[in-house]
């Protein structure tokens, strides 16, 4: 399994937190899972993008 440290906005790190606790609740693990998500989104669309 890797890690990644990385620094984000204040702000961002908020509103995605909130964005979390609302699809997801506040269990422990749901920030993982929620960036594993948007991770593989975010590679998909980019796959599409670049098949376009």
């Amino acid at each position: 399994m890797a890690r990644i440290n990385l620094v984000i906005d204040d702000e961002l790190d908020k509103q995605f937190r909130n964005e979390v606790n609302q699809r997801l609740g506040m269990k422990k693990g749901n920030i993982k899972i929620a960036i594993e998500e948007a991770m593989k989104a975010w590679m998909d669309q980019t796959e599409k993008s670049l098949a376009d």
